[in-house]
Order: structure tokens, then C-alpha cells, then sequence
């Protein structure tokens, strides 16, 4: 009787009469299922399609991770990108205490603790990697519509942090751990919640408080309007779900109170429109997902009535018309996803800040070759660090005075930029007073520095090298327990303060026992610091200084001061240099010229390449009646690596111009 009674009133609820069954007759979804597999109609082509697609989503996002892999390690090059977006972390208690003291802080904590791996590029491209292929493949697996929203989804996200690379960006982990962080969070709620209960308000209003506290107001907002999205479609109004969008109120509110915090996450390193966008892109692509995903079915559809089942199965069902197959169809979106993406990237990645980057960083790593073979990649006249990354990377390679103009140069402009052309020359700035032996000039701007790019790795140990050559080792100590903290410093940091103990002054180290002799011995008093005072003071300190001397004979041909040159030159021998540079040729055969003689002044003889050459330079301007008007591009073809074309048009444009190779 309890069995009929339980029966009628299941019958009751659904408005159907069914007959009460047998232990032997299947149950009515397994006759559905059955008779589905029978038929060969249970899915819809197109349906079929996409579940298949979707299953090859792991396989797809493992080879698509392996070419972000590759791009990012060989063409944005995580090295370059820590330099340029550098972020603190330190393996400190008080560094963690002030990340758990903040709403977002746990975020940033990993965010910047992984941005220590782009120190290596093998490893810092591998992070991005994984962390695209999670996103993507989270994306394609909850978005199972069709095949043109599928990849479309899978690709967006690695799409926008790597539009956030390209442009070397501030905060790119930050943003896309705390994206991963929230749909992490969405799809725990989506799958323990229930949209007709007030648990899942409940559970929301919980995840959206543990989302804020771990990665900031913004992320919070972004998964409260998510949960709301996906309980209106739920509800079918947006009046049912009421309580979600509350939430989201509320969350939007408290961005709009703390909306600085917010405007410094967007305005951190001063980023332009495209990395803007990119930001954007990825704050809404949850949401949109939200909106696409599949919605939870009301009922299910095996427990339906056979005869409701049968007749539903026995419906007609039309083929989509279409002339090309389901999987070639799935490969082209696919394909042409990955191309319209590839243009994106192409179009928007940032080549001038990777260009001066890698000068920069080349020069602070001392790779002169790298400085001069990028160098040669310049289109546009050098900023003061690429300037003077040339000269020293031209002194090291024993080419600056014979190969000076061969790269852009303009007059008015010094070999030792000054502080008044930019304070982002310091850290290179700094290292170049210390190798000139101006210790106390490489303190002052060793801490500019430091206060301008905060406690950067390199900016440590160079004060540390600073205050061993200023023989004071306590303060040097103090530098060098502070590097001993960042990650993949330590070790070093650590064997350098052991060798203090044993030797304060570190008379064996190589990076210190060539700058002793050399140290400045008496002072200056000039507020401006040119390039002619401060190698002056070196050699009135140590005359055997070869980088004082060259850099001061590179000064005079700059300022085109052609008594200096040949005043200076008698003092080559000093330094073991026998064969003159040939600018120095140059400048020197010009003086002769314009004092009208015709044979040289000096007592080391001109090289016959250089005597020619100036004897085509005076024929090309005697055929123009002397004037440079209506000629420019033949001597700018001809002579345009020349001192003599400085002289003439005050600049040489570098790369524009084949450097002159003289005849066998």
C-alpha cells in the first residue's frame, strides 16, 4: 500500500499516470537510452562536434602552451621583463606580514615571488605558460556550446597577458593569478551551490569575502558579477536573483571607496592603452564566461515518462545544412582563432621598449658585444642609457674613438649623460663611476637609484662594492644582508660577506682590486659634473687611467674641439695604443684642412684608407661648389660613419648608414 501511495502521489506532482512497473522492466531513462542508442540520434551533429572538440581542449592547450613557451623565452625574454617591471620580495617575515595586513596582499605575495623566475627564461616563460593553459583550458572546458566559442575562449586569455608582456607591463601575474583565483572560485561555487537555496547566497557572499581578502576588491567584484550572472540565467530574471546583485553592489561600492588603490593598480608603470585594454579584457572575461557557460538543466530529461520520452525521440530532427565536415570545420575556427591572435600580437608588441631594454640589460650584465650588435637595430636617436652603453661597450671592444660615428650621435649632447636628461641613467650611471674610479659620484648616484627604482638586486650590490672600495664594511654589510634576502641572491650575497670577515677590504675580488688604484684622490667643486671635469679629476688622480683618457679624447671629438684632439693625441703611447683611432685621423686631417695645409701637423702618420677617403670627401664638395645643399645622401652614403660628417650636419644617424670598410 505504501508502494501505490508513494506512487500516486508521484503521479500527482507531475500530472502523469504511470503504471506501476516490475522488478524486470527497465527503468524509464535506461528505455530512453536505450532506445536513443537504437535510433543512432541521440546527439545533434553538431553537438557531437563540440564534445568532441572539447576533448581534444587538453591536447590543444598543451601544444598551444609549448608556442607561448617559446615566445615569451625567446622574443619577450622574462629577463628583460623583470628588469623593466621589476617587483620586490623578500624571504622575510615582516615582507609576509605586510601582505597578509592588506586586502589582495596573498596575491601579490605569489605574484611577485613568481616574478623572481623571470630572472631565468626558461623558467619565468614556463610560469606564464601554465598559467595561460589553465585559464584557456578552464575556459573551453565550462564554455560548450559550439566550436566557434570554444577556442575563442581557450585563446582570449593568453592572448591578453601576452599583450601585457609585449608591452612589458607592470602586474601581469598579479592579474592573472587573480584571475585564475576567481574562476577557481566561481566553478567551486557553481558546483556546491544551489540557486534555490539561501545556502548559495550564503556560499557566495563567503567565497566573495575570502576573494577579497586574497586578491583585492577588484577580483572580488569580478566573481560576485559572475555568481550573479549565472543565478539570473538560473532564475530566468534578474529580480530572482536579487541577493547576487546585491552583493556585486556592495563589492562595487567598496572599489569606488578604496578607488585609489584601484587607480594604482592600473597606473602602475605608467601603462599605455593596449596593456590598459588587456587589464580589461581579462576583469570581464569571467563574467563572459559566466553568460555562455551551459545552464543548469531544471529536471532531467531521463526521468520523463517513456511514452513522453518515446515521443520525443520519434520528433523529427533536421541536420544543420552545412557542406563541410564537423571536424575540418572545428580546425579551420581553430586555425584562424590562432592567426587572428598571432596579428595581435605582432601588430602590438612594443619592439622600441625591447630594444632599449636589451641594451640596457646587456650593458649592466657587461655583454659588450650584445650592446653593439643591438645597437646597430636603432632607428631613432639613443636615449642617455643606450648612449652611454655604446661608449662603453665601443672602450671594451677598444673601437671608441675608431667607431664612435658609426652609430647615432649628436652634437651637444655628453659622453656621461648628467641627472638633468633623466634619472632612469643612474643604476648604468652608477656602474660607470665605478669603473672610472669616481667611487663617491657612483654612491651619490647609486642611491638615486635606489630611490627612484626602489631595492633592485643589482642597485644592492653595487652599493655593497661602493662602501668596500670606501673601506667602510659595516655599511657595506648592511646592503648585502638586504640582497641576502631576494630570491637566487642569497648565495652570493652570503659568500661575499664571508669573504669580508676574512678580508674587509677584499683585495682578491676581481670586481674590486682593479678600482683601488684608481680611486679620485682629491675634489672637485662643480655642481654640473661634465664629462671633461669628471675625467680630468680621474687622471689628475691616476694618469695610467685608459678609460679617462679615451673617454676625454671622445668628448673633444663630440664637442668638435679640434686643439684638444691634437694637443691629446701625443699621449696615445701612454697607454700602448700605437695605431691612431681613425675619428682621431679624421679630426686631424680636418684641423690641417681648415688651417689650409696640406700636410699633417702631428707626428704619428695618417693611414693611407683615411687619406683617401678625405681626398673623396674634398672632390664630392668641390664638385658641388663646396655646399652640402643637394648632396646630402651621397654623403650621408659615403661618409656618413665619418667625424667629418659630424662635423659638417652636427649628427650621424647610426643604422641608416653603411659603415665604411676601407679597400684591400
Amino acid at each position: 500500500m505504501a508502494t501505490v501511495r508513494g506512487t500516486m502521489r508521484r503521479s500527482k506532482h507531475r500530472h502523469v499516470q504511470s503504471p506501476p512497473q516490475s522488478a524486470s522492466q527497465p527503468a524509464p531513462g535506461a528505455q530512453l537510452l536505450e532506445q536513443r542508442r537504437a535510433t543512432g540520434r541521440s546527439q545533434l551533429p553538431a553537438q557531437v562536434a563540440t564534445a568532441q572538440f572539447s576533448t581534444r581542449i587538453p591536447w590543444t592547450t598543451l601544444i598551444l602552451a609549448v608556442l607561448v613557451w617559446v615566445y615569451v623565452c625567446f622574443w619577450i625574454h622574462p629577463p628583460l621583463l623583470y628588469d623593466h617591471a621589476w617587483k620586490p620580495f623578500y624571504m622575510e617575515k615582516a615582507f609576509f606580514a605586510r601582505a597578509l595586513s592588506q586586502p589582495g596582499g596573498l596575491v601579490a605575495y605569489a605574484a611577485a615571488f613568481l616574478w623572481q623566475l623571470n630572472q631565468f627564461s626558461a623558467a619565468g616563460a614556463l610560469v606564464t605558460a601554465a598559467m595561460i593553459g589553465l585559464l584557456g583550458s578552464a575556459a573551453a572546458k565550462t564554455v560548450q556550446r559550439n566550436a566557434i566559442v570554444v577556442p575563442l575562449f581557450a585563446v582570449i586569455p593568453g592572448v591578453a597577458i601576452l599583450l601585457m608582456e609585449g608591452r612589458y607591463a607592470h602586474g601581469v601575474y598579479d592579474v592573472g593569478l587573480g584571475a585564475f583565483l576567481s574562476a577557481g572560485a566561481w566553478f567551486m561555487w557553481k558546483r556546491f551551490g544551489q540557486a534555490a537555496d539561501w545556502r548559495s547566497v550564503g556560499l557566495a557572499l563567503a567565497i566573495s569575502a575570502a576573494v577579497y581578502w586574497l586578491a583585492g576588491t577588484i577580483f572580488a567584484a569580478v566573481f560576485a558579477l559572475s555568481t550573479s550572472i549565472t543565478a539570473t540565467r538560473w532564475k530566468r530574471s534578474v529580480l530572482g536573483a536579487w541577493p547576487y546583485w546585491l552583493v556585486t553592489a556592495t563589492l562595487l561600492a567598496v572599489g569606488v571607496i578604496n578607488s585609489h588603490q584601484v587607480a594604482r593598480e592600473f597606473i602602475a608603470g605608467r601603462p599605455d592603452i593596449v596593456a590598459i585594454l588587456a587589464r580589461v579584457l581579462i576583469y570581464l572575461y569571467l563574467p563572459a564566461i559566466a553568460g555562455l557557460a551551459r545552464q543548469m538543466p531544471d529536471t532531467s530529461e531521463f526521468s520523463k515518462p517513456p511514452h513522453l520520452a518515446g515521443a520525443a525521440s520519434h520528433s523529427p530532427e533536421k541536420e544543420p545544412p552545412t557542406a563541410m565536415p564537423f571536424v575540418r570545420r572545428d580546425g579551420f575556427v581553430f586555425a584562424a582563432t590562432l592567426l587572428v591572435a598571432a596579428v595581435v600580437l605582432w601588430l602590438t608588441f612594443d619592439r622600441q621598449t625591447r630594444l632599449l631594454g636589451s641594451v640596457r640589460l646587456a650593458a649592466l650584465d657587461h655583454q659588450w658585444e650584445s650592446v653593439l650588435a643591438l645597437a646597430r637595430q636603432l632607428k631613432t636617436e639613443p636615449t642617455p642609457v643606450v648612449r652611454l652603453a655604446i661608449a662603453r661597450a665601443l672602450y671594451h671592444q677598444g673601437k671608441l674613438n675608431k667607431e664612435l660615428f658609426a652609430y647615432p650621435q649628436r652634437k651637444g649632447v655628453e659622453v656621461l649623460p648628467s641627472l638633468r636628461e633623466g634619472l632612469e641613467v643612474c643604476r648604468l650611471l652608477a656602474d660607470t663611476m665605478i669603473e672610472l674610479g669616481q667611487v663617491n659620484l657612483a654612491e651619490h648616484f647609486a642611491h638615486e637609484s635606489l630611490e627612484l627604482e626602489g631595492e633592485r638586486p643589482r642597485t644592492l650590490w653595487q652599493l655593497g662594492r661602493i662602501y668596500v672600495l670606501k673601506d667602510q664594511p659595516k655599511a657595506a654589510a648592511v646592503f648585502l644582508k638586504r640582497l641576502s634576502l631576494v630570491p637566487f641572491h642569497r648565495t652570493r650575497a652570503l659568500q661575499r660577506l664571508k669573504a669580508m670577515e676574512l678580508d674587509p677590504t677584499l683585495s682578491s675580488e676581481p670586481d674590486i682590486s682593479p678600482v683601488r688604484p684608481l680611486r679620485v684622490t682629491n675634489d672637485i667643486a662643480d655642481s654640473g659634473l661634465p664629462t671633461e671635469v669628471v675625467v680630468r679629476q680621474c687622471l689628475g688622480s691616476n694618469r695610467r687611467n685608459r678609460m679617462a683618457f679615451e673617454f676625454m679624447l671622445a668628448h673633444y671629438l663630440l664637442e668638435t674641439n679640434l686643439e684638444q684632439v691634437a694637443k691629446n693625441v701625443e699621449f696615445l703611447g701612454d697607454y700602448g695604443v700605437w695605431e691612431t683611432p681613425r675619428h682621431v685621423e679624421e679630426a686631424l686631417l680636418l684641423r690641417d684642412s681648415l688651417a689650409g695645409t696640406n700636410q699633417t701637423t702631428s707626428s704619428r702618420p695618417t693611414s693611407a684608407p683615411v687619406a683617401q677617403r678625405f681626398e673623396l670627401l674634398r672632390k664630392t664638395l668641390r664638385a658641388n661648389n663646396g655646399k652640402v645643399e643637394g648632396i646630402e645622401d651621397v654623403l650621408i652614403r659615403d661618409f656618413g660613419d665619418t667625424y667629418w660628417f659630424y662635423h659638417l650636419f652636427g649628427r650621424t644617424f647610426g643604422a641608416k648608414v653603411r659603415t665604411y670598410k676601407p679597400p684591400k
